[in-house]
């Protein structure tokens, strides 16, 4: 029979294991100040500093962000 005691017992305890590891995930991305999207994101290398830089950024003007812009795409260019 497919509802056993014994899967009923694995399958919560399955259940508990990973509420517990996404309560960890969850913890160690509140303490880095990050968000989960951020954690797993593979392609940005600092996660933390890009949301700083980011947050500075949403106050500035126009002139100002693209004057930011173009100073990252100097900086990658030369980079490479």
């Amino acid at each position: 029979m497919f509802c056993c005691p014994d899967f009923l017992k694995r399958h919560k305890k399955e259940r508990n294991l990973i509420k517990r590891y996404t309560l960890s995930l969850v913890y160690i991305c509140e303490y880095f100040n990050i968000s989960l999207a951020a954690f797993f994101d593979e392609g940005t290398d600092n996660p933390v500093k890009v949301k700083e830089l980011l947050a500075e950024a949403k106050g500035l003007d126009g002139d100002s962000l693209d004057l930011l812009i173009g100073t990252a795409k100097k900086m990658k260019s030369s980079k490479r």
